[in-house]
């Protein structure tokens, strides 16, 4: 399995990440001291839960394999050798070995919080806008 499949696929459903926040996401917004993110557009740090931060260390032991500066988390052949992040194919392809969607994975996610939570306690708990989270309620 590709490291990338893993973080990937647990960060859109355990973290409702989407395709675009996973693939902005940069060293910077890692604080591995507290095992948390921020995902780009996020007003908050995302604690990990243990599977998560065990796949985002694969990705980065991945990277480091790659030998490259490039800054963002999930770094493919094609991006090693730049600044830019992967593209929305590669995020959503990662998954296609285990017939799943990134997206899917994320509704899966916020519609379960949606009936959980209210819509405030959702939007403060991923750090997402209420315009975001309100179509799942």
């Amino acid at each position: 399995m590709h490291p990338h499949e893993a973080f990937i696929g647990l960060a859109a459903l355990l973290h409702a990440a989407t395709t675009t926040e996973l693939r902005l996401l940069t060293l910077d917004d890692l604080t591995p001291a507290r095992q948390a993110v921020r995902f780009p557009g996020r007003s908050v740090d995302l604690v990990l839960d243990g599977a998560t931060w065990k796949a985002l260390k694969g990705c980065l032991a991945h990277r480091a394999s790659l030998g490259t500066g490039n800054p963002h988390v999930l770094v493919t052949r094609l991006t090693r050798a730049t600044q830019g992040p992967a593209g929305d194919a590669h995020i959503r392809d990662s998954l296609t070995p285990v017939g799943l969607l990134p997206r899917i994975l994320r509704s899966t996610r916020l519609l379960t919080l949606a009936a959980e939570l209210d819509i405030k306690q959702l939007t403060a708990a991923l750090g997402m806008s209420y315009a975001g989270a309100a179509h799942y309620t």
